[in-house]
């Protein structure tokens, strides 16, 4: 399996070099603009993201400029580097118990939880926390790829058995989700920030250069899977119990947890274009 990582291709050039652009302050809309520019397919992309549902923006975005103004400058890398991830993993799964579509409703309700929780946090910025939301579990799309069928026999036991992921596919597979996605996210040279995030979502208070925002991600991961659960029980959406830490920093009151599940409830029902589009983004190469 580990050879199969390494083997995994390479994040288109376009990608890599926007990547960059998170290391360097000086980069300019201009710049990201001309990047993106050389690969047509993910600036045609980009710009049926840009006109999805989810943004809302007032009328037909046509040119990449028009998209990055609009968007800004934070929101259009985050949905190229989104775009570049999701084309190496293309297709259907073939398994009952690991479903695409699933995961990445998942993935963006925890991303758009994430962006909410930091919206008044000036140490995290918003769209760094978008794309390490939608991310995080990257490796379970890599185990679904290189080893599907001792991954799709992890999540039957999930599933079927209510066995904790980590020890299913830790059992199945022999490596666990976070851990592969360690791997790949330093094969494609993804920021340190978002490298931390996919490493340690599950065990935070471990993670050793951005503890807050790996922290905020785990916290919204968990906040989402009860929310999951609230939705299968016909239920309203409460914040459950969590570490009382975690509450303080990000929810420290009954109104804020009010005003979070109100502004939830309405993003995500905007980004259900968003989501689709992200589904036929990996079946269909659109």
């Amino acid at each position: 399996m580990l050879e199969n990582i390494k083997e995994l291709p390479t994040l288109p050039t376009v990608v890599a070099q926007v990547m960059m652009t998170m290391n360097e302050p000086t980069s300019s809309a201009r710049d990201l603009e001309r990047l993106i520019a050389n690969d047509q397919s993910i600036a045609a992309r980009l710009l049926k993201l840009a006109n999805s549902a989810f943004y809302g923006l007032p009328g037909k975005v046509t040119s990449l400029g028009r998209a990055i103004t609009l968007l800004g400058f934070n929101t259009v890398r985050s949905l190229v580097l989104t775009i570049g991830v999701i084309d190496k993993f293309s297709g259907s799964s073939g398994g009952r118990y690991f479903d695409r579509g699933e995961f990445w409703e998942h993935s963006l309700s925890v991303a758009t939880a994430s962006k909410l929780l930091c919206a008044k946090d000036p140490s995290i910025n918003p769209d760094e926390a978008h794309i390490a939301g939608l991310l995080h579990d990257v490796g379970k799309v890599v185990l679904d790829s290189v080893m599907a069928e001792k991954f799709q026999k992890a999540m039957e036991l999930v599933k079927t058995k209510g066995v904790d992921p980590l020890t299913a596919e830790d059992k199945i597979v022999g490596i666990t989700h976070d851990e592969v996605g360690a791997l790949v996210a330093e094969k494609w040279r993804f920021p340190d920030f978002l490298r931390e995030v996919i490493a340690y979502h599950h065990n935070p208070s471990d993670a050793p250069d951005f503890p807050e925002i790996t922290q905020l991600v785990a916290f919204s991961d968990n906040i989402i899977h009860h929310f999951k659960q609230q939705e299968l029980d016909k239920q309203d959406y409460s914040i459950p119990e969590l570490d009382n830490d975690w509450t303080a920093r990000w929810l420290p009151s009954p109104r804020h947890e009010e005003i979070f599940i109100t502004k939830f409830e309405v993003e995500i029902e905007k980004s259900q274009g968003y989501s689709e589009l992200v589904c036929l983004i990996e079946k269909y190469h659109l």
